[in-house]
């Protein structure tokens, strides 16, 4: 839902820390901003601080189990 909202809102550049390789539509399991069916496409910047990213999303996500 994200990624479709970023490609409406015709973003130039998307920029994440975290790769979600199970759920991701930027770049993990699906490729949503860059796909060549759509009218526009979005810039995608991954990995910027990946460890600091990946640690409070699980945090986060350990915390609402």
């Amino acid at each position: 839902m994200c990624a479709g909202a970023i490609v409406n809102a015709r973003l130039a550049r998307l920029v994440l820390g975290a790769w979600n390789p199970d759920y991701g539509a930027c770049g993990s399991a699906w490729e949503i901003p860059r796909d060549h069916r759509l009218a526009h496409r979005v810039e995608v910047v991954g990995g910027v601080l990946a460890e600091q990213c990946g640690v409070r999303v699980q945090e986060f996500l350990a915390a609402r189990r």
